[in-house]
């Protein structure tokens, strides 16, 4: 459950939060496989947030000069889109750490099935 809502630290100002945390609960239960992936995905998660930010912020700029949007318009878009995903991650990353509280092995999109197939595989042998 740490891993998950460990990745929410960079909210009550953390520096890179959302990527230490889950690290640091990785590397201090790195001998359960259930603390490893959980972890891990949640790691994978916060890195593609962070990618999907990026890719919303520079689409709000290219939206902006290619339309010449004023710049509170721009603003106000970017700000209510941020908000929006900020309060998806939230609610989504407590959901997840809940699940792992109660024993789920419950995946995130994507992240969770790689992770599952790399710390539950035979051969993989943790850092």
């Amino acid at each position: 459950m740490l891993a998950h809502l460990l990745s929410l630290s960079n909210f009550v100002g953390v520096p890179f939060g959302f990527f230490l945390g889950p690290v640091a609960a990785y590397f201090a239960q790195k001998e359960s496989k259930f603390v490893r992936f959980h972890a891990i995905q949640s790691c994978l998660f916060q890195l593609s947030i962070l990618g999907l930010f990026l890719l919303i912020y520079g689409l709000s700029i290219a939206i902006a000069v290619m339309f010449s949007v004023s710049e509170r318009a721009m603003l106000m878009f970017f700000l209510a889109t941020l908000a929006s995903l900020i309060l998806a991650l939230l609610l989504y990353v407590t959901v997840m750490g809940m699940k792992a509280k109660n024993g789920e092995c419950a995946q995130y999109p994507l992240a969770g099935a790689w992770a599952f197939r790399k710390v539950y595989s035979e051969n993989w042998i943790p850092l």
